[in-house]
């Protein structure tokens, strides 16, 4: 890092020095082997703060605002933790900084997480509303076991985490509580004393009228530190809850378990199920055991653990939100040491067998001539763009994206009653609550899901929330693959779920004695419903041929313009034998309405 930093004006002729680095001298101590690098800036607040808050807290609270991190400003850190120091360059000033391994008790440092929100105690003065501090602490893990609080304003350490252990720590996450509305301590402290102090009936029922006046006091969420060692035990630290500012100040645990039998390689942070009830975040932990486990956020209670891969534990962990709109899906990906990189369904309610696939091989994607086999070791997501990963192997680096105009599986029943579209819910009678109803095509089966809102008092303050009602299977999924578009007719009385991948549709019919029943089906690629008609369009699209099984011709050189022409006259090929055809349903009935419409150049009947 040093050298690159020291030659970066020989190499590229329009590098300008930052004259307040010019006095920056490296140290002689080789910066050794780089456990981890992270970038630290405005960004990287907003995203980690924003993304944390909405899996913890849901969507009831605005998430708290990032711009109020004003040591950030105007800064873009590249962090680098090697064996003998860290390193933070600044990529926007050029301007590099160093924390030595004496600053750390001559410890070698292992990983680092950033924490945002402080508590009362937090270093460089009080936070804001939403425990936001004006400069953010590092969390640097040491190979005596300890962690030690960098704040960045200053690059002293402030604090320290400790335990009962000495292994090396090997991983770190922030996991933030949860907030709420709660009353105040001395509120609570005085109505209690005045609850056994009062002698008489009058007495009590002023004291409990005193009670249920005072309004709620919202308490913000404050980072947590959650670590794992390299003796597979688990430790959470809540930093903010004794002054800082010294480095022996020494923290313990809040609580530790053993949770895996070996090292923890990886953990990180997902969001629960969308349902009140069951709305705590997931915590997902890998280790040298070759284990997966599941955890949840709120008391670390267990929920499920599994195995990747018989050879290869999971060596890197990362969650890719996709702008939120993965609740359920396929959203935590894992490397397992192997060419594959593995995703993971991150609720608890499907078998943890049925949650894993394969979601990308990299084998064939090596440059010509390459022997390695690649092995995947870590994963990373952007956060800007989390349709995007960035995947390390041992023959480069290699980049995956999502198709973000995928629609999710999920398609809204429309109401009985139209007219009740335009009544908002705060004009409904009592006995009349707001209810919607929704299909969603979930692991192996086609679901009808059916929700109210019941208000509920939620932390002192009464909220409307979402509560199923019931849940009807439609249909078998089996024998289909890749995802599924979910479509409703205008009356709600006929669903159609298309699966592209196996070029196959159903279409379901609710029957009289509430029942449904599959009454349509067959090759299509896609369904489109009539607005206000019980019809639809079918889009069939047949396979390509397969290649000949004959014996294989051999050419010296291949023609692009040969091959160029095959690709043409296969795609007109395809294009000639693909129809839309137009259906139109009546109860269990099915009629033809257009045979053919042919997509061939011009549409035409």
């Amino acid at each position: 890092m040093e050298a690159a930093m020291n030659t970066v004006s020989v190499k590229d002729t329009a590098f300008v020095s930052n004259p307040s680095a010019l006095s920056y001298t490296p140290s002689r101590v080789a910066s050794g082997k780089v456990k981890q690098v992270r970038f630290l800036d405005s960004e990287v607040a907003y995203w980690q703060t924003a993304t944390q808050h909405y899996m913890v807290n849901g969507s009831s609270t605005n998430p708290p605002k990032a711009a109020n991190v004003h040591a950030l400003d105007g800064t873009r850190l590249l962090v680098v933790v090697c064996e003998n120091k860290i390193l933070l360059y600044d990529l926007n000033t050029r301007k590099p900084y160093e924390v030595p391994r004496a600053v750390l008790d001559n410890k070698t440092p292992t990983c680092v997480t950033f924490l945002f929100r402080g508590g009362q105690y937090a270093p460089g003065g009080q936070p804001d509303a939403d425990n936001l501090m004006t400069s953010p602490v590092l969390a640097i893990g040491c190979s005596d076991g300890a962690v030690r609080l960098l704040h960045l304003a200053t690059l002293r350490v402030v604090g320290k985490l400790v335990g009962n252990h000495k292994a090396s720590i090997s991983c770190l996450s922030t996991l933030p509580t949860k907030a709420a509305f709660k009353l105040a301590d001395d509120q609570q402290q005085s109505a209690a004393r005045g609850s056994k102090q009062a002698a008489t009936k009058r007495s009590d029922q002023t004291s409990a009228a005193a009670a249920a006046a005072t309004p709620p006091v919202f308490t913000p969420s404050v980072d947590l530190v959650l670590g794992g060692d390299s003796a597979g035990a688990l430790w959470v630290w809540e930093p903010f809850r004794v002054p800082l500012g010294s480095p022996d100040r020494e923290i313990g645990p809040k609580m530790s378990w053993a949770g895996h039998s070996a090292e923890v390689w990886a953990a990180c942070l997902t969001p629960g199920p969308e349902d009140p009830e069951l709305a705590s975040a997931r915590v997902f932990t890998s280790g040298a055991d070759h284990r997966l486990v599941a955890w949840d956020a709120s008391s670390f209670s267990e929920l499920w653990r599994t195995k990747l891969d018989a050879k290869s534990p999971a060596t890197s962990l990362a969650y890719s939100h996709r702008y939120f709109n993965l609740s359920g899906a396929h959203a935590l990906l894992a490397t397992v040491n192997g060419p594959g990189v593995v995703a993971a369904y991150t609720l608890a309610s499907l078998p943890p067998e049925k949650g894993l696939r394969t979601c990308a091989n990299l084998a064939g994607l090596t440059p010509p001539g390459t022997k390695k086999v690649p092995k995947a070791y870590t994963v990373a997501v952007s956060p800007v763009r989390p349709n995007l990963a960035a995947v390390g192997t041992n023959t480069g680096m290699a980049f995956m994206t999502f198709d973000r105009m995928y629609p999710l599986p999920v398609a809204a029943m429309p109401l009985r009653n139209l007219a009740e579209a335009h009544v908002s819910p705060a004009l409904r009678l009592p006995h009349e609550p707001a209810a919607a109803s929704y299909v969603a095509h979930v692991g192996d089966s086609v679901t009808l899901v059916a929700c109210t809102a019941v208000e509920r008092d939620v932390g002192g303050v009464k909220q409307l929330v979402p509560q199923v009602v019931s849940q009807e299977r439609l249909g078998d999924a089996a024998g289909r693959t890749g995802r599924a578009i979910v479509g409703v007719s205008s009356t709600g009385e006929y669903v159609s779920v298309c699966w592209p991948a196996s070029r196959s549709y159903a279409v379901y019919y609710r029957t009289l004695a509430a029942t449904w029943q599959q009454v349509d089906g067959g090759l299509g690629v896609d369904v489109a419903w009539h607005s206000h008609r019980n019809m639809f369009a079918v889009l069939e699209e047949p396979l390509p041929p397969a290649p000949s099984q004959g014996k294989p011709r051999k050419w010296k050189k291949e023609d692009p313009k040969l091959a160029a022409a095959e690709a043409a006259v296969l795609a007109q090929t395809l294009a000639a034998a693909t129809v839309v055809r137009i259906r139109a349903l009546d109860g269990l009935g099915v009629s033809v309405v257009c045979q053919q419409v042919r997509m061939l150049g011009c549409i035409w009947v």
